[in-house]
């Protein structure tokens, strides 16, 4: 680009010819920004907010530019201008109140991603318009706490909290990872777009090569052999490469896998809150219990997320559930004829044994998991630097986005894979000059994951394991024939509210059912 149209309140402001040294950079849950510079021989007072158009995204000013005065005919100026996307960070992440507006900055919320996305959008389309939702994962129900944070900052924690990425595409925000096979392949040689390569270590923290992995204490019989979930056939560990790096051991606990169903409520008794029925439950629970400890009702969805309520009676019968008042909750009874189960509700039994049917699963939940960790602890953690040939990206008419996945051949590295760009500098005058970052993890940024020394390998992998719960995280490990021509790149709702006693309960309704929120 020779030239940028900046422009203010919708029309055009100044026409810049920027310098060489001006650059789009863009990171996985990162930085979305352009540093522009260039001399004048006007003085050109910008303005917050003023805005341009970079290869085909919006950006805004934010902050006044730097700006030099050389003489009265010779002025520099530094821009650095945000994607529009940031204008989250202007706003505040918020829950209703009991006036139906959205002015809670501190709040505690059960929902599944889609339920706070859809918070996030009604928070940005308060402060401005045109806000929409793009792609977003199927979740689990989680219970997350917000204190005084930004819509960007909530963002960041909802992606971790559902171990996934978000990207922001104009005012689209997307709640998924994102990973596209371009078919783009890099070597060094003349005409095969491979400049430069350095490659870091993403950590400090050792190879793991032999995996101690349990599962949670919770649903198991007394004579299990062990106070938590094992791999199947009670294998102590599994192991990879340790005929390359020897044997490196560590242990990790994955406490969310155990064993247990996901119940939904087929029918209500109207008369009493306390009492629901799931016609599709497989199990006698009395046949389950646990002496001296009694069987709990966990809530997933509905009016009671986030609550867990004691079993008080199960008539395996009629697959009626009898539950006791919550104790822990003080503010107000639940369950009660206005806060009480539904028909749809999910719930999760827990505090009992199981099945052997649902252990076998969850002990092959943890195998898979574990398998998927050692994938990645076995290895070293890297990363790539590349600087790619500008003019094979010219005559091919390619560009590189962030998630693509290209190809990196070098004997020497012995690299032959493909590997997912994760940031991207692209230069505004020469277009077609890109230097990439590759990696099969994000570095620590917005969403940190923690990886330093030894001592903090226990950091380190939790960050690892909750990205390999994204089921649709990319085989990292590609490696295989790659025919490549010499000199060729391959290319192929509205919310209500109920008062008791002065205690407010927040319920937004949306298509998903109610979410309850506590204060």
């Amino acid at each position: 680009m020779r030239t940028i149209d900046i422009y203010r309140s919708g029309s055009l402001f100044v026409t810049i010819n920027p310098d060489s040294s001006s650059v789009q950079s863009k990171k996985v849950m990162g930085d979305n920004l352009i540093n522009i510079s260039f001399e004048d021989s006007r003085f050109l007072n910008f303005a917050i907010n003023d805005y341009c158009v970079v290869f085909g995204e919006k950006y805004i000013l934010t902050k006044l530019p730097q700006y030099t005065k050389i003489s009265t005919y010779r002025h520099r100026y530094s821009l650095s201008m945000l994607a529009e996307g940031f204008e989250l960070v202007r706003t505040q992440y918020m829950f209703y109140d009991s006036t139906n507006v959205l002015a809670e900055s501190d709040f505690s919320l059960t929902g599944n991603a889609d339920d706070f996305i859809n918070l996030v959008l009604d928070n940005a389309n308060r402060t401005g318009s045109g806000w929409t939702k793009g792609q977003v994962i199927t979740s689990d129900y989680k219970t997350l706490t917000f204190s005084k944070e930004n819509a960007y900052s909530a963002l960041s924690k909802i992606a971790e909290a559902f171990s996934t990425e978000f990207w922001l595409t104009g005012k689209t925000i997307h709640l998924t990872y994102r990973s596209t096979d371009t078919g783009l392949a890099f070597k060094h040689g003349r005409g095969k777009g491979l400049y430069e390569i350095t490659r870091n270590n993403l950590n400090d923290s050792d190879v793991v090569t032999r995996l101690y992995v349990y599962g949670s204490d919770k649903n198991l019989p007394q004579d299990y052999p062990g106070t938590r979930l094992r791999l199947p056939g009670m294998l102590p560990y599994i192991e990879q490469n340790t005929a390359k790096y020897g044997v490196i051991e560590y242990t990790d606990i994955l406490d969310d896998i155990y064993p247990t169903r996901t119940g939904k409520i087929t029918s209500v008794n109207v008369s009493d809150p306390f009492k629901f029925y799931d016609t599709s439950m497989d199990f006698d629970v009395n046949d389950y219990l646990l002496p001296g400890i009694v069987a709990k009702v966990a809530f997933n969805t509905g009016q009671l997320a986030g609550y867990s309520f004691d079993l008080s009676r199960y008539n395996n019968g009629t697959k009626e559930f009898t539950i006791l008042q919550n104790r822990d909750e003080r503010a107000i009874e639940v369950p009660s004829t206005a806060i009480r189960p539904d028909i749809g509700d999910e719930y999760k039994l827990i505090d009992m044994r199981m099945p052997t049917s649902y252990i076998v699963a969850a002990e092959n939940r943890l195998q898979a998991r574990a398998a998927a960790l050692l994938d990645q602890l076995s290895q070293p953690q890297l990363s790539y630097n590349v600087v790619i040939d500008p003019v094979v990206m010219k005559n091919r008419n390619r560009s590189v986005n962030i998630g693509d996945l290209i190809w990196i051949i070098d004997t020497q590295l012995e690299l032959q894979r493909k590997i997912r760009v994760v940031s991207i500098t692209r230069n505004i005058v020469d277009e077609w000059a890109y230097q990439v970052e590759l990696s099969d993890i994000v570095s620590p940024g917005t969403i940190s994951l923690i990886i330093s020394a030894q001592q903090s390998n226990s950091e380190s992998i939790q960050g690892i394991n909750q990205q390999l719960q994204n089921n649709s995280i990319f085989n990292n490990t590609v490696i295989g024939d790659l025919n490549i021509k010499q000199g060729s790149i391959i290319g192929k709702d509205l919310p209500t509210t109920n008062t008791t006693s002065g205690f407010s309960e927040i319920l937004v309704e949306n298509a998903t059912g109610k979410l309850y929120r506590k204060v």
